[in-house]
């Protein structure tokens, strides 16, 4: 995984890509989703945590995803 400061990215994107921030925390999971031209975020609704599983499905369609894929050392899981 690439390590990249935040002023450089948009330089290393496709034109047009949308990226989504989280803020995981114990308890919620925050959102927020750029426009095309990555100048503005737009909050999305909180959600609440539950399982790993559970927030990952939760996250998929909040973010309207056919598909999310994350790792962890020991596990791989797309939903």
């Amino acid at each position: 995984m690439a390590i990249v400061e935040i002023a450089d990215l948009s330089a290393l994107l496709p034109a047009g890509t949308v990226v989504a921030g989280l803020d995981l925390g114990t308890k919620t999971i925050g959102l927020a989703v750029s426009d095309l031209g990555l100048r503005f975020a737009t909050p999305r609704p909180v959600l609440a945590r539950v399982k790993f599983t559970q927030d990952a499905v939760a996250l998929r369609k909040a973010l309207d995803l056919s598909l999310i894929h994350i790792s962890e050392p020991t596990r791989r899981y797309a939903i």
